[in-house]
């Protein structure tokens, strides 16, 4: 029974790191997509921030940034779908990325995307470690 124990427990921490790394490789993929795709550019005003409470990720918040941008003769007002963790500056200028023949599908700051990706990956790294970890801690107390 204490054999299984030494596998049972670091192996649990070690799928879940595995679980984290793969999601954020797939994250990325998805993420690199996304910035291909959204190849035209136009210039956007950040006019104001929608403040988030998640429903479903246990009454997290942030805020929404929302810009007002122009393309071709349409006017734009549309809220980013990604939650930032505070409010930022209003009224500056950035250049937001859209897909072409869809301007209300736009993404405004590469980083963030690629940062919820490095969390991930960070996950997995500790999982992984703890795993290992205590893969030898339990085979040396055993």
């Amino acid at each position: 029974m204490e054999n299984w124990i030494t596998l049972i427990i670091p192996g649990f921490f070690f799928l879940m790191g595995l679980l984290f790394f793969s999601l954020s490789v797939i994250l990325h993929k998805k993420h690199l997509q996304k910035f291909a795709q959204y190849s035209a550019e136009t210039k956007a005003v950040l006019t104001e921030w929608h403040h988030h409470t998640s429903s479903y990720r246990a009454g997290v918040t942030g805020w929404n940034p929302v810009f007002a941008y122009d393309v071709g003769q349409e006017h734009y007002e549309r809220e980013e779908p990604i939650v930032y963790p505070c409010k930022g500056e209003e009224g500056i200028e950035v250049v937001l990325h859209y897909l072409p023949g869809k301007p209300y599908k736009f993404y405004s700051n590469q980083a963030i995307y690629l940062r919820q990706t490095r969390i991930f990956k960070l996950a997995g790294y500790v999982g992984m470690g703890l795993a290992l970890l205590l893969f030898a801690l339990l085979n040396i107390a055993l």
